[in-house]
């Protein structure tokens, strides 16, 4: 007799017992078990009547398992269409944003062709050339964007490692859009602590991602606004915090910040873009085995984003790169 078993008959002054074993195909999932405080003898008829016990006990068990698994069955199945006509309604927006967003770079580059193929003033030729060029780069950027979340949503997205100093490339995509920020009238200040954070990371996408929280926050803060970025060590993490004094977000909106073509202002003319800067950053962060959260107080208050790095380097010194790898800084920017 099992030990706890036998302790229990002991407890409970137990002089005879039967035990029905409950059978689920060639195992044995349970024992239903008779006991009685003075001795007898078990009659088959008692043991035919306690299998039947046991076994009806089982089934009954088994139907409230099978109902229960269909109930959250249930449950998530109306969970999942709930986000799948989310999902829909979202890609029906993003196919009209897209359309929008297509659509003002071709016509501006559709009608400077035509007056360079009529003018003869040298000065409005130059001007119309260098809408042609910031018209492209915004197509560019579009498609790059696109590209760049297809290839999370796919995990085909390839980080380039290496030992970095995380101070340095936060300073790097700090200056990248820094002159976005005076043109806009909008003030930037940074507080980035002296010792170096170490990380083993891919900088350039790095660059991107912050490059990315950076115009979403420009993006959202009015004239005369404010933007803080704030780099530290917390115990094993590296924390990059991007905070404005902006639009702030709704409740309702928070939880599908992270989604592709989220916007938190529906207003196209005055915003604009395809929603996928916050969709892209998260990607990277996750590739790093990091987080991304997003916190506001609600409309009118602000938002702040915060990065949370793992500090994990490779075996050996360390010796970060001096100057980081050359990109196109048209990737780092969200629209």
């Amino acid at each position: 007799m099992d030990e706890t078993l036998r302790q229990i008959c002991i407890q409970f002054k137990v002089i005879s017992c039967i035990h029905i074993p409950v059978v689920k195909g060639d195992k044995v999932a349970g024992l239903l078990c008779f006991c009685q405080s003075t001795p007898r003898t078990w009659t088959d008829a008692e043991i035919q009547l306690a299998s039947e016990i046991a076994a009806r006990t089982w089934s009954a068990v088994e139907r409230l398992k099978a109902e229960e698994a269909l109930r959250v069955s249930e449950q998530e199945a109306r969970g999942l269409v709930t986000k799948l006509e989310i999902a829909d309604k979202n890609k029906s927006y993003f196919l009209s944003v897209l359309s929008h967003e297509l659509r003002n770079p071709l016509a501006a580059i559709s009608a400077g062709i035509q007056v360079l193929d009529v003018t003869q003033d040298s000065n409005q030729a130059a001007k119309v050339k260098e809408i042609i060029n910031r018209q492209t780069d915004q197509l560019c950027k579009l498609v790059d964007d696109l590209l760049d979340l297809t290839r999370i949503n796919e995990n085909k997205m390839k980080l380039r490692k290496k030992n970095i100093n995380l101070n340095e490339v936060v300073e790097h995509a700090i200056e990248d859009i820094r002159f976005e920020f005076e043109k806009k009238g909008v003030e930037l200040e940074t507080e980035i602590q002296t010792k170096q954070i170490l990380l083993y990371a891919d900088p350039v996408r790095l660059v991107q991602c912050i490059g990315n929280l950076l115009n979403n926050a420009l993006k959202f803060t009015e004239k005369n606004g404010k933007v803080w970025v704030r780099l530290k060590q917390e115990n094993d993490d590296a924390r990059i915090i991007v905070e404005d004094s902006g639009i702030g977000i709704a409740p309702e909106i928070l939880p599908l910040l992270f989604w592709p073509f989220i916007q938190a202002d529906s207003s196209l003319d005055s915003n604009g873009g395809l929603g996928l800067g916050l969709p892209i950053a998260k990607g990277i962060v996750d590739l790093h085995e990091g987080t991304i959260s997003a916190h506001s107080a609600g409309l009118g208050k602000g938002a702040t984003f915060t990065i949370r790095l793992p500090l994990i380097t490779t075996d050996g010194p360390f010796m970060p790169e001096q100057q980081l790898p050359e990109h196109n800084d048209k990737r780092i920017r969200s629209d």
